[in-house]
């Protein structure tokens, strides 16, 4: 891949970000070594061996040696010497060299989003020159003469996982530089400072089987890259170097495959550089000397090379029977909808069997604070090579309706597999939005969940008034008796609550009935969900009433209607105009009186709510059809037991 700043996770993130060590897995060898075509030997270079570990789940440190991390050149020179009689002249080599020749790191992990991590670099500066000198016997001596310097330094790296698709990761290069030797004044001209510089990359994950990165820096280097995840462990990469230093070009392809079996990892590349001035073995002095070398890895004088790297993990090591391709979330949580999530599936993972025969799998789901125990699905078999969309549950503890304010939690999903007596198990984790247990989004189906007819202040409400009231209520038809409960509790929720115009209408935040009782007020919304629970905990049926006018989208509006237990037959016992009430099925199969009730118009009375209500469903469905053309919606209730 191009660029790694924000995918980094193995030993690789010594040089391309240090944060990215959180991502090893226990026990992490690896080893590299390449071969460049325009090397004068066309032999293996060994590059690099290094290990790495993982401590507890939050902290990893790597070692590694790099005898072929180096930048070498040769210096023709040459030393003359004339007298009277003759002219001498001895050639030689001065070689110059540049290494790494070790490095070492740590990264810890800080909650859920954030990496940070370090990586300490020896770089190391040798000269070797020839001194020439004629002794008292006029005999030419050479003295091979060795300069040498060092200095560590250090990377400082931050990785950021905002969401599960996206991560972001920025590395200040040679930040801390402790120089402990230099070259004399007469080598000074070869001693190379490595500049401070800061590069930065963003990775996107969220496309099927594929990943995509882009990178840059203070030095106009540029890269982008992706990779792809195939079947049985197979990994293709490619990447693009752009070099902006002077105008915006083409540097280098970079191309790749790899493979995994078990706890082995294989990658083979090549990186391929469009201009070959200079990367060929020879360059001349000056050039070398005004060129900007960053590291001794990659710079101007690289050239083209294939690098083969094996990577081996020696913890926790169990074979792969199922995989996860793909986890989606449906949306949002609401805690309203504890009871529902239940039953109704919340998500939907793609398991892939990476197996040879049959496996057995099961997803469990969890969030933790949230639920009490994961959820688990029933079993699914899967052929080979087959993949299953399995949907999965989730069983909310009360804690849920806790929940304040708008937040993002962790959610892990465990597909466990077996097949004959081996099982497996792999966990993907996936950022999910929880809402506030007073959210609601505008949908009129989602509103009946906040209606609560068994919570003790409601139940409370009711049965104080309707024993106040039980002398007058003894005196009534049975006919009528619904609708003179309806009309008590609903005058005395009148003379204790006030209404308050909600100027974001419907979709925002509702009261649960317990709290609009506390509150003695509330918008549209509250009060019909409240007077529902009051109507239900009697044992009435009840529907909400959604209105939103086509020309008018803003003035959405919310109110309800009950079940009198009337026969159509009795109508007239209860009023002699029939646009007072409506005929409608209940939830026993047969048809009934129902009255429309306005609860905004609380502080009138029920009458006036009644009459308000009526007179709205009589317009907006009797007379312009909102209900046949869709922009008027009935969600029945029922008891809401």
């Amino acid at each position: 891949m191009g660029g790694y700043t924000a995918f980094a996770d193995g030993l690789d993130a010594l040089d391309w970000n240090p944060a990215g060590l959180i991502g090893l897995k226990d026990w992490d060898l690896e080893a590299g070594n390449f071969f460049s075509p325009a090397a004068a030997s066309h032999s293996l270079t060994f590059q690099l061996a290094g290990i790495g570990k993982k401590f507890l789940e939050s902290a990893s440190g790597a070692f590694r040696i790099s005898p072929g991390i180096s930048l070498d050149f040769d210096v023709p020179s040459t030393f003359t010497i004339e007298d009277s009689s003759r002219t001498v002249v001895n050639k030689f080599d001065k070689k110059i060299g540049y290494s790494e020749p070790y490095a070492l790191g740590a990264a810890c992990r800080f909650g859920d989003e954030m990496s940070l991590g370090f990586s300490i670099h020896r770089f190391e500066n040798h000269v070797t020159d020839t001194r020439f000198a004629v002794d008292s016997n006029s005999v030419i001596q050479s003295t091979p003469i060795e300069y040498s310097a060092g200095a560590f330094l250090a990377d400082l790296g931050i990785l950021w996982t905002p969401q599960a698709s996206y991560r972001v990761g920025i590395v200040a290069k040679n930040i801390v530089q402790i120089i402990d030797s230099r070259l004399p004044d007469e080598a000074q001209q070869y001693s190379l400072t490595l500049p401070r510089y800061v590069r930065a990359g963003v990775g996107y994950s969220g496309i099927d089987r594929a990943t995509v990165s882009l990178d840059g820096d203070t030095k106009k280097q540029f890269r982008v890259g992706g990779e792809w995840a195939g079947p049985s462990g197979l990994m293709m990469r490619g990447g693009l170097y752009f070099d902006g230093s002077a105008s915006l070009s083409a540097d280098a392809i970079t191309l790749g495959i790899g493979g995994s079996y078990l706890p082995v990892k294989l990658d083979l590349s090549y990186l391929k550089f469009f201009s070959e001035t200079d990367r060929r073995g020879s360059a001349s002095v000056s050039t070398f000397q005004s060129s900007d070398i960053t590291g001794v890895e990659y710079n101007p004088f690289t050239g083209d090379r294939l690098s083969m790297t094996a990577r081996i993990n020696l913890g926790g090591i169990r074979t792969t029977l199922a995989q996860i391709e793909r986890l989606d979330i449906n949306g949002e949580i609401f805690p309203v909808l504890q009871p529902v999530y239940a039953y109704r599936p919340l998500g939907r993972a793609l398991v892939r069997n990476a197996a040879k025969k049959k496996v057995e799998v099961k997803l469990s789901f969890f969030i933790e604070n949230l639920m009490d125990s994961p959820t688990e699905t029933r079993s699914y078999d899967i052929r080979p090579g087959d993949t299953v969309g399995i949907p999965f549950c989730a069983v909310f503890s009360d804690s849920i309706r806790s929940v304040r304010s708008l937040s993002i939690r962790n959610a892990e999903l465990t597909v466990a597999a077996r097949a004959d007596e081996t099982d497996s198990d792999e966990r993907r984790q996936s950022r999910v939005l929880i809402h506030g247990r007073n959210d609601w989004n505008g949908d009129i189906n989602l509103l009946r969940y906040f209606v609560t007819p068994d919570d003790s202040e409601v139940i409370r409400f009711t049965r104080t008034y309707l024993n106040h009231y039980k002398a007058l209520l003894d005196t009534v038809p049975t006919v009528l008796s619904n609708m003179a409960r309806a009309r008590i509790i609903f005058d005395e929720f009148a003379l204790q609550l006030l209404y308050v115009n909600d100027p974001r209408k419907s979709e925002d935040f509702v009261q649960y009935p317990a709290e609009t009782l506390r509150l003695r007020g509330g918008d549209c919304d509250d009060m019909s969900v409240c007077y529902s629970a009051l109507l239900a905990s009697m044992g009435l049926s009840t529907a909400f009433v959604d209105v939103v006018p086509p020309d008018r989208p803003d003035d959405a509006h919310v109110y309800l209607m009950f079940d009198t237990g009337i026969s159509p037959g009795d109508a007239s016992l209860l009023s002699d105009n029939p646009k007072r009430y409506v005929i409608r099925g209940n939830d026993r199969g047969a048809e009934s009186v129902w009255v429309p009730v306005e609860s905004t118009a609380i502080s009138k009375g029920f009458e006036e709510a009644w009459k308000a209500g009526a007179q709205e469903y009589y317009n907006d469905v009797e007379v312009k059809l909102g209900l046949i053309k869709g922009w008027v919606h009935v969600v029945d209730l029922g008891t809401v037991n």
